[in-house]
């Protein structure tokens, strides 16, 4: 299932950026996404921030000189996670997972602020996605959160079709939906226990980012 998302995640880009417009470009980049997370566990208020490195892999296609659809997606390499609640707080880093992956998806229409000859401003809004998988001894969770973001690049065009990009966005996610499962030993035999957990919460997120692309 897990593969399953990341593809259709990737397919849903490929489609953007692949679909016939006026103007197609596709970019690369790299960026520093920070996240904090707040919501209520059991009665307590629990904040959640995530410090990250990401690759950006996004394309636009514009279906006239003004508007257009773009996806924008990030793969995250997250350095550490700090949590806070009733006053206490506590770092953990990568290295205290077997396994840790992360990417987002930004997914909406786009439209062109300002063009001119060397200089050129996109605004992207949409749909955000975001995924956190982790494995840390016999537990692994999944999770997703969907919410809303924008982002706003200013482009430098080197040539007709290359050009050099800072971007910067911001999401706000306002639902997610989760599982956690654990392998449990007994009696010679192993079973897995699995919890199903789901609802609202407030996700804040910055990615500055920076970058080449590409377009015809």
């Amino acid at each position: 299932m897990k593969k399953v998302a990341f593809f259709t995640i990737f397919l849903l880009l490929g489609c953007v950026c692949f679909a016939r417009g006026q103007k197609e470009s596709i970019n690369f980049g790299v960026g520093l996404p920070y996240f904090i997370e707040n919501q209520t566990v059991s009665g307590v208020d629990v904040k959640t921030e995530m410090e990250s490195f990401a690759i950006n892999l996004s394309g636009i296609n514009l279906y006239n000189d003004t508007t257009g659809i773009g996806a924008y997606i990030n793969i995250f390499f997250p350095s550490k996670f700090t949590l806070s609640a009733m006053g206490e707080s506590a770092t953990v880093d990568s290295s205290a997972y077997d396994f840790l992956q992360a990417m987002d998806m930004l997914i909406g229409p786009v439209f062109i602020l300002y063009d001119s000859e060397k200089i050129t401003v996109p605004l992207g809004a949409g749909l955000h996605i975001m995924q956190l998988l982790t494995t840390a001894g016999s537990i692994s969770t999944s999770s997703y959160t969907f919410g809303l973001g924008a982002n706003i690049s200013g482009e430098y065009n080197v040539s007709e079709k290359v050009y050099f990009f800072v971007r910067l966005q911001l999401t706000l996610d306002f639902y997610s939906t989760g599982s956690a499962e654990q392998y449990v030993y007994y009696g010679g035999y192993s079973y897995k226990e699995k919890v199903n957990v789901s609802g609202a919460l407030t996700t804040f997120g910055i990615n500055p980012a920076i970058g080449i692309g590409f377009s015809w």
